[in-house]
């Protein structure tokens, strides 16, 4: 599909035409507005080592501030994230790598980047595995029959086609293994072993997604079976990404609910034989091409140096992928679109990436290609880069990986939000250890960069899930997150300084 809808169409028409008449004022191009904004409480001690002219300068952007949030959150813009979201997962559904529906979506993307006047819009190649997920069952056949709802994860072997069936052994974590509670690897070799690990933070939890397949390799299990990794379940397994290695034989591996992974370690702790048959068919097929998709709003006197905003046009192949990261996508689509309409076009490039291949290995792909490409200039001529894909609900500031003096100038923009945009704005550091887009551009050149900060526990009700839909999103979040989005980036993009730079 290498055109827009004529819905979609109409709706960045809307923003791009109606909007001036109805603020009815045009705002000058570049600069902040020549007066004082109000002072959003005294700087923090983190301030300590940037100038009060700095601090001065940022606090004058108040006025423009305000406006971009009246005007998204209660104004033109008003839902406009919503609707188009709505329309993108709706016209191509769940988008995994290597499908028909996200390399259709990524035309999508760079039409809409083009329709809206983004400056050099284009794509670039990204090589990246293709896998498929096949027939998949599993069924409990003793003590009781029961049929469980499974996912296998990513890239997990297959099964024979009649599937394995075996004895199961419950574990609630590696270190029973690893200090052989109850006799435990006496049992568990030739079976299938069950990890029954509750979601302790989501930096440890995923481990058990990640690297069960090998832990259970190592002690002779012929299979793994997962808790899914989520803070809340209504009986819907969640799926991911898995790793092997190289000298581990790779064995089968899946996610089941949390019902039901209670249900076997309940079972099993009362000394109940059970007996699963686990059918996974599903298989990697070789390397496809996918493209990064790039568009920019030119600066107006620095057009050579960049703040990035982000998201992922990937998703897995359950759900819509709305959350994780559809939103991402049309956020990324409309802070450079809400500030051309504006008129609001800041000193710097605000450079729109949406990104593919995230979700299909152990680092992001079209991020580290990317990098792998540009190194030097993103090394050198960016000062921020910011990612949306971890959540929207109640959005409270960003999760900040930065330099001291970074924290201060990004917590005093923040500042400014308040408290149109958001009541009380906060930053979270340091940035957790998750596989995001912008955390090898961060590693490897040192430039800030930040997630928004939500509600992440109720992120994970649906992260990876037939539950990521667009049902699950509210309006009136995606409006406060995309405000938040474009507040940051026109600042950033047209204050004086570039942020400083962490060590690497």
């Amino acid at each position: 599909m290498k055109c827009i809808s004529g819905q979609m169409r109409s709706t960045f028409l809307l923003l791009s035409t109606i909007l001036l008449q109805v603020i009815g004022v045009a705002l000058s191009q570049g600069g902040f507005v020549e007066e004082n904004g109000e002072q959003n409480g005294q700087p923090s001690a983190i301030c300590n080592n940037v100038s009060q002219s700095l601090l001065e300068e940022i606090r004058r952007y108040k006025p423009l501030v305000d406006q971009i949030g009246q005007i998204i959150i209660n104004g033109t813009f008003k839902g406009i994230a919503y609707r188009n979201l709505s329309e993108f997962v709706d016209n191509y559904g769940a988008r995994l790598t290597g499908s028909e529906s996200l390399e259709k979506s990524i035309d999508h993307v760079l039409e809409t980047m083009k329709f809206i006047g983004l400056d050099d819009a284009h794509c670039e190649d990204v090589t990246a595995p293709k896998w498929v997920r096949g027939h998949e069952s599993l069924t409990m056949t003793i003590p009781y029959k029961k049929n469980i709802q499974v996912l296998g994860l990513l890239p997990t072997v297959q099964t024979p086609e009649e599937g394995i069936t075996s004895e199961i052994v419950v574990v609630e974590n590696y270190k029973d293994l690893q200090e052989n509670k109850n006799d435990l690897l006496s049992r568990v070799k030739g079976r299938i072993l069950v990890f029954n690990h509750p979601f302790d933070d989501a930096v440890n939890a995923v481990t058990y997604r990640h690297r069960s397949a090998i832990e259970g390799a190592k002690v002779g299990a012929i299979a793994t079976i997962v808790r899914s990794y989520t803070t809340f379940s209504l009986g819907t397994p969640h799926t991911g990404e898995m790793h092997y290695e190289d000298d581990i034989p790779p064995i089968p591996s899946a996610e089941i609910t949390v019902e039901d992974a209670e249900l076997l370690g309940r079972l099993y702790n009362k000394g109940q034989k059970i007996v699963l048959n686990l059918i996974l068919r599903n298989q990697r097929v070789g390397n496809i091409t996918t493209r990064n998709t790039i568009g920019d709003l030119k600066g107006s006197n620095i057009p050579d140096e960049y703040v990035l905003v982000s998201g992922h046009a990937d998703s897995w192949d359950v759900g819509q992928g709305a959350l994780d990261d559809g939103y991402g996508v049309i956020l990324s689509l409309l802070v450079p679109n809400v500030l051309k309409t504006m008129n609001l076009i800041p000193k710097r490039t605000v450079r729109s990436i949406v990104w593919t291949a995230e979700e299909i290995s152990k680092v992001p792909l079209g991020a580290q290609q990317y990098l792998e490409k540009h190194e030097e200039e993103l090394r050198n001529k960016y000062s921020f880069f910011l990612e949306a894909d971890s959540g929207i609900f109640n959005a409270r500031g960003l999760i900040l990986n930065g330099t001291v003096e970074a924290q201060c100038i990004v917590s005093e923009i923040l500042k400014l939000m308040e408290p149109r945009i958001i009541a009380k704005t906060r930053i979270v550091t340091p940035f957790p250890d998750l596989k995001t887009d912008i955390v090898p551009l961060m590693r490897a050149t040192g430039v800030a960069g930040a997630l928004l900060d939500t509600d992440g526990e109720k992120y994970f009700w649906y992260h990876h899930s037939n539950a990521d839909t667009v049902t699950a999103l509210n309006p009136d979040d995606l409006d406060v997150c995309l405000a938040l989005m474009t507040s940051l980036s026109y600042v950033l993009a047209d204050m004086s300084v570039l942020l400083p730079r962490m060590q690497v």
